[in-house]
């Protein structure tokens, strides 16, 4: 098997709204209060446009992960620069330009064939080469990309808490 990384193609859009539906259900199933299932209406469309709008060469990577001419996951990822004034920042992350993963989604019929592992490693080739110091992602600590991220090595950094007002 052979997962090709390639640029979004507006005939990905059934099977990456797929991919998001999947996620979505697996997050929903953890955590009712915080996720919820997409609409299903429009969302390949949604999805695929979106993605090609953001994609950037030198600041917001956007790959799909291909395997046999079908799309079966993607990840965006975007430079953040150092903060404007970084000898005064405590937090060294900003001090440094950072690549934050800001979607990492698989079919779940792919899920520990590789696919992800190769969207990941793309995401921080891509991130050295844009001078990143560091990469972050943000997961919910009860989902599955909580033992991937920490199977690739990375470590808990900060908490993000919430709650509903």
């Amino acid at each position: 098997m052979k997962i090709r990384l390639r640029k979004v193609r507006p005939d990905d859009a059934a099977a990456l709204a797929g991919a998001w539906r999947d996620q979505a259900a697996t997050y929903a199933a953890l955590d009712p209060q915080a996720f919820g299932r997409p609409d299903e209406d429009g969302l390949g469309a949604w999805l695929t446009e979106g993605l090609a709008e953001q994609a950037d060469p030198d600041h917001r990577l956007v790959l799909v992960a291909d395997i046999d001419g079908d799309a079966v996951g993607f990840v965006v990822a975007a430079v953040v620069p150092p903060h404007p004034t970084p000898h005064h920042q405590a937090q060294r992350d900003l001090r440094d330009t950072t690549v934050r993963i800001e979607a990492l989604v698989v079919a779940r019929c792919w899920w520990r064939e590789g696919v992800g592992s190769r969207l990941a490693q793309a995401a921080e080739d891509w991130a050295r080469n844009r001078g990143a110091v560091t990469i972050t992602a943000q997961a919910h600590p009860a989902g599955p990309a909580t033992a991937f991220l920490q199977d690739r090595g990375y470590e808990t950094r900060a908490v993000v808490y919430g709650r509903r007002l």
